[in-house]
């Protein structure tokens, strides 16, 4: 017997990319090369949330039939099972074979939920019993909220998760920047944080998130219970109304008015009336009145703090006003009626009918008045009764569909592939040239939208699946192979850095100086949570910067701007910093300003992986990695952040067997920070330059918001020196030698063409030190138990504001960390200035 085993793993492809494709359409962010088909529940990242709340949740296994499921926990919409068809469909036999193989894996995943679970709950005790109490925070002074019942731990807030009998059932943790997470394993359906008490409450308002359900109890009075997400929003409704069953429930339903613009659906909304139909409760929706609204004032918090809003009026009106939920479900409609025939709203139309046909036909007659076409709606609404028994029409329609999908796409997009066969398509949106992976979002988005344009009606999701399957075979075996980089990328001995703004624009550098271009001959590909660069100007000097950083020594300013340089090239090694400073040295302010130079997103930083998965993730999403607040590094991370910064590969098992292994090759700016040092290994030390901050004078202290103001006024011009910088060292770089090559030789040689001649790399006198040798041997780092010198009275866990006041500064030392130079070059004089 001949087995194809190439026409196997083709089938086993084929299904992790569709489940891929499935689970990113319910919102979850995984790709197929981050799949584990193990046949265990495995969390994950969901749109919106950040990469480090795991709110989505998935199943896979590969045997037999592939099938498995996924939640997204923040739609609301449960569990979706889900199964691989591929070919002939399935026998009698082998439906009946698939389920069993469900169910065996469903209750072998419970079981095993379930253990990690208890975990989860004994870890979060103790952990709760060695935090400390809260009463202060940078968090709660941005949200302008006060601590309810909140702890401390290594400057986290930890928010406690209960279940109504108030037993302790997980933790969530925020970080200063907002980043929120909870303990791996930990469950949340059905639990809560309570904000105020009271035996038997007349009113409970229950909300998503901390700063919102904090906000309604100061305004209101109301006992508030945090659900932490949409999803959960109707498990703590039920769980309450059980056991408080007299209490008038309100859901504080946050807007996701962006989403709903932008994408057809507000989980916000949906979820918060699916949660009051299920206890017979109330809505409550900020309303902004007309007021400029940014994509982020979704909820009662922002409109608390909106500036154009008499915030603590505007959330009492609210709940004075809240609606049961097929009330405000036609008061959002006929707010806007013809968009009706979009996203969740026609959903909704159609579900009301069979739900209360009083409020349904009220409904119906307003948006007839509004000139709505009542007859589609109405189709949509009977589709049910209608559509049994005319399947082979439903087949016909859906190929009549995909025919029609696939002819426009070829006719308005490029498609392409990369070196590793992934399938890339370009297309053209309000004049500018955008490039998107084929299974992506917004390609789908925007071909459902080219669909509409041309036959006004919506294409199925089968139909839409299917053409996309399609068009992935046009660009693997009839496009071009391009690379596709994120931020930078290079071509023709140039240099591109992907500005970011909405038109695609890029900006080339090469040795005769810089200029913004439209077109780029190279591609590049925006994650969620990418930012724009500002456009540059000319004229300005990279000294604009020194006055924004918590540093006074030439070496340490050197070091940093060595870093810059480093990060807009387009290819590696790059040097690795290590920050190191006590409470208030602005280690965060400092990593946020170098990111807005290089790769802007949000979040700024992001804390450190627990594993390769994750660092490969993060690097695959993010051209600058920057982590903070960083304790230690356990040793297996720090090797394989020391090939991250090399661009030696990390390897990671492949998806289906524990035989193969799949690569990643990428190479990456590193920019690390903590109190303590963290940087112990051998091969990280030799890659990296540390720069130690002291802590900031209370006379020296600034306010964040007229910071930030003067940094954003010069970030235009010291971005065009940079350029400029980088442009030096195109130039120079044919000519420039190094008589000692260090351990990172090629980061060094090209800070060393970069900064020849340059101003910022002279000492105050107006020398130019000679950074072209590296020392041989470096200082050994501290204990990672002590701490880096810091002025008297300082304080490691002050959390007061850290913004550096311009030429006022205490001082920063930089220090070799067991490296070379981290720049290359200016880790000479660092070091000289370090013995003194």
């Amino acid at each position: 017997m001949t087995i194809d085993i190439s026409a196997e793993k083709a089938s086993l492809d084929n299904a992790i990319a569709a489940f891929a494709d499935d689970v990113n359409e319910q919102g979850l962010v995984l790709s197929p090369d981050e799949i584990i088909a193990d046949g265990r529940i495995h969390r994950c990242p969901v749109a919106g949330k950040g990469r480090r709340n795991l709110s989505g949740r998935y199943l896979l296994h590969l045997d037999g039939i592939p099938a498995g499921g996924f939640q997204n926990w923040t739609d609301g919409n449960g569990w979706q099972n889900w199964s691989f068809r591929e070919g002939p469909q399935l026998s009698a036999e082998e439906r009946e074979e698939l389920g069993r193989k469900s169910t065996a894996a469903r209750e072998a995943a419970a079981a095993q939920a379930e253990r990690d679970a208890k975990r989860a709950r004994d870890k979060a005790g103790r952990i709760l019993i060695g935090s400390e109490p809260l009463t202060e925070h940078a968090y709660l002074t941005k949200k302008r909220v006060a601590a309810y019942g909140l702890r401390l731990a290594y400057n986290d807030i930890i928010v406690p998760l209960r279940d109504v009998n108030g037993q302790l059932q997980n933790l969530q943790y925020i970080t200063a920047d907002g980043d929120k997470f909870f303990l791996r394993d930990g469950r949340v359906s059905g639990f809560f944080h309570p904000i105020g008490d009271g035996p038997d409450p007349d009113v409970l308002v229950i909300a998503e998130g901390y700063a919102t359900g904090a906000t309604i109890h100061a305004v209101t009075g109301h006992i508030a219970l945090v659900a932490f997400n949409a999803g959960n929003l109707e498990p703590v409704a039920t769980a309450a109304h059980k056991r408080w069953p007299h209490a008038d429930i309100i859901i504080a339903a946050d807007d996701d008015h962006a989403k709903d613009r932008d994408k057809g659906t507000n989980a916000g909304i949906t979820c918060g009336m699916a949660a009051a139909l299920a206890v017979n409760g109330k809505v409550a929706v900020p309303d902004f009145a007309g007021a400029p609204r940014g994509e982020k004032d979704t909820d009662f918090n922002d409109l608390a703090n909106h500036p154009d809003i008499v915030g603590e009026d505007a959330v009492k009106r609210a709940f004075d006003s809240a609606l049961k939920p097929d009330d405000l479900l036609v008061k959002i409609i006929l707010a806007d009626p013809l968009r009706v025939f979009s996203g969740w709203r026609r959903k909704a139309y159609a579900e009301l009918k069979g739900r209360n046909q009083e409020a349904f036909e009220r409904l119906r007659g307003e948006l007839k008045k509004a000139g709505v076409r009542i007859t589609e709606l109405d189709g949509e609404a009977d589709a049910p009764a209608s559509d049994a028994g005319n399947g082979k029409d439903q087949e016909k329609e859906t190929e009549r569909q995909v025919d029609k999908l696939v002819s426009i796409a070829r006719s308005k997009a490029q498609f392409f592939h990369t070196p590793k066969r992934v399938p890339y398509a370009d297309i053209s949106r309000n004049g500018a040239r955008e490039t998107h992976p084929i299974r992506g979002h917004d390609f789908r988005m925007w071909l459902g939208y080219e669909y509409h344009q041309q036959t006004k009606a919506s294409p199925s999701k089968d139909a839409l699946a299917n053409a996309v399957g399609t068009l992935e075979g046009y660009a693997q075996y009839e496009g071009e192979q391009r690379d596709v980089f994120i931020r930078v990328g290079g071509y023709g001995g140039k240099i591109y850095i992907d500005l970011g703004d909405v038109t695609w624009r890029a900006i080339e550098v090469d040795a005769d100086g810089w200029r913004i271009v439209n077109e780029p001959p190279v591609r590049f590909r925006r994650s969620d949570g990418a930012q724009a660069l500002p456009e540059p100007t000319r004229g300005e000097s990279i000294r604009d910067l020194r006055p924004f950083l918590n540093v006074s020594s030439e070496a340490a300013f050197v070091i940093i701007v060595a870093w810059i340089v480093g990060a807009l090239r387009d290819r590696g090694p790059y040097l690795v910093v290590a920050v190191y400073g006590p409470g208030g040295s602005a280690k965060t302010t400092m990593a946020r300003l170098l990111r807005s130079l290089t790769d802007p997103r949000i979040p700024t930083t992001e804390r450190l992986p627990r594993d390769r998965e994750t660092l490969i993730l993060n690097a695959s999403l993010a051209h600058v990695q920057a982590f903070d607040n960083i304790s230690v590094i356990q040793l297996d991370m720090s090797d394989d952040l020391s090939t991250l910064a090399t661009g030696s590969g990390l390897t990671k098992r492949a998806l289906y067997t524990d035989e193969g292994q799949t690569i990643f090759e990428a190479c990456r700016p590193l920019l690390l920070n903590g109190i303590e040092t963290f940087v112990l290994r051998g091969d990280l030390a030799s890659r990296t330059a540390t720069v130690t901050l002291e802590e900031i004078a209370d006379d020296k202290r600034r306010d964040e918001e007229t910071f930030l103001a003067e940094f954003e006024a010069k970030r235009p011009g010291i971005l065009g020196a940079l350029l400029d910088a980088v442009s030096r060292g195109l130039r120079q770089m044919p000519t420039t030698k190094v008589e000692r090559l260090p351990r990172m030789a090629d980061a060094a040689k090209w800070v060393v063409a970069c900064e020849t001649g340059a101003t910022w790399a002279k000492d105050k006198a107006g020398r130019s030190p000679s950074y072209r040798r590296w020392p041989k041997t470096m200082k050994r780092p501290h204990s990672r138990f002590s701490r880096p010198p810091r002025s008297p009275g300082s304080s490691a866990g002050s959390s007061r504001s850290s913004r550096p006041a311009n030429g006022g500064a205490r001082s920063a030392r930089s220090t070799p960390s067991s490296m070379t130079s981290s720049t290359g070059v200016p880790m000479a004089t660092a070091t000289r200035n370090a013995r003194r």
